[in-house]
């Protein structure tokens, strides 16, 4: 869960419970408010954990308002899903960086090999390098859109 602080919050639920009461004292202190409709949920873990949990209420509320759990959230521009597998994320970059290589692609012929270079830094290999620290360890037939997307991109400088 995220508040207007930033705060990252990941255990059980009662510890959970004690923890974001004790945040929203500490926000409301220093004059931060929580925004309950902006407010998302998610609960992270395995597939048994994650089905145990559904036959459990695991929404919290905040001032009076219902904050149901969601299976994917978006922190800092990175989409989180609920078992970690990252195929949301790595699909959305995926997706966005052969919009913006086709892009580049129809205007090759009106570009030098030097502007072509730089729009492809700042439009597909940032957003690929942006938070990849979060996808070590995952399987390569998981990362392998976003070799694609390398590979494109290295056909599109030739």
């Amino acid at each position: 869960m995220c508040s207007a602080d930033g705060c990252q919050l990941s255990s059980s639920k009662s510890e959970t419970l004690r923890y974001r009461h004790s945040r929203m004292e500490c926000a409301t202190k220093r004059r931060l408010q929580l925004n309950p409709e902006k407010t998302e949920l998610i609960w992270l873990g395995g597939r048994a954990k994650l089905q145990s949990l559904q036959a459990m209420d695991t929404k919290i509320r905040v001032r009076q308002v219902g904050i149901e759990p969601v299976d994917c959230v978006r922190d800092l521009g990175v989409l989180l899903d609920s078992s970690l597998s990252m195929h949301q994320h790595i699909a959305r970059v995926t997706s966005t960086c052969f919009f913006h290589l086709l892009r580049l692609r129809k205007l090759s012929r009106i570009l030098d090999t030097e502007t072509r270079k730089r729009l492809v830094c700042a439009l597909v290999l940032t957003r690929v390098d942006y938070c990849n620290s979060v996808l070590a360890g995952l399987s390569d037939s998981t990362l392998a859109p976003l070799q694609r997307v390398l590979r494109q991109n290295s056909e599109f400088h030739r």
